[in-house]
């Protein structure tokens, strides 16, 4: 399409640009992307990320998106995705020590839902167990990396043992008093303020928290002494 372009020689028009991050520490450019005029070949096939111009672009729904040179775009717009959260920002519910280790388990054995964007429509899509999908290859791992001998049932019975043993002593470290007492600070306080589930006495896997929430996570940054119970979120998160 890009040699096609070019022979058209037309002046003034683009069909590509190259999207481009400055450069960190540069002053301010706040992490604005650019868009820089591609003038070959090379520039194009080392873009990571291309705008195209929608003057030539059309949208099929089921052939999906057409670069045209010939033919006036459509006026396709890209559908707007849902607002992603940073990885480091999931939202947490509370969940007591036994109980996190049987949803651990279902993870494992059981299927799951999720929603994906496909052709810019949120589906829900249902996936096989994880059980399904790693038994037979961890039992031949087994096999051929420490038990030869092993049938293939027996391998794979094995390695559902070990996926067992990490789900059951995962996070045997916040049994510690000193883990649940923080934890517990965190809970009381997502209980009383902001709505969150009452700790009573269950020992804790996870506290409530949404990083959506413009005053839990600035008291969660800022903290406060024992005395009123506002303790640091980075220690109890995790």
């Amino acid at each position: 399409m890009w040699q096609e372009f070019k022979k058209l020689e037309y002046e003034t028009a683009w069909i590509f640009k190259r999207i481009e991050y400055p450069a960190r520490g540069r002053g301010r450019t706040y992490d604005r992307p650019l868009c820089t005029s591609v003038r070959s070949t090379a520039d194009l096939l080392a873009s990571v990320q291309i705008l195209v111009n929608p003057r030539y672009i059309q949208y099929n729904a089921e052939v999906g998106l057409i670069i045209d040179l010939h033919q006036q775009g459509n006026g396709f717009i890209s559908p707007e995705k849902l607002k992603k959260q940073l990885a480091s920002e999931y939202k947490y519910r509370m969940d007591n020590y036994v109980g996190h280790l049987v949803l651990m388990w279902k993870c494992w054995r059981e299927p799951f839902a999720t929603k994906i964007l496909t052709n810019g429509t949120i589906c829900t899509i249902k996936y096989g167990s994880v059980r399904d999908e790693l038994l037979l290859a961890g039992g031949r791992f087994l096999s051929a990396k420490i038990f030869p001998d092993a049938t293939a049932g027996e391998a794979a019975g094995l390695f559902e043992y070990l996926v067992f043993l990490a789900i059951f002593t995962h996070d045997l470290g916040k049994l510690q008093v000193k883990w649940q007492e923080v934890m517990r600070g965190w809970q009381e306080i997502a209980w009383r303020e902001f709505g969150g589930r009452n700790p009573k006495s269950e020992l804790l896997a996870h506290t409530d928290f949404d990083p959506g929430n413009i005053s839990q996570k600035k008291l969660s940054l800022i903290g406060k002494s024992s005395t009123n119970d506002r303790i640091m979120l980075s220690k109890v998160r995790f």
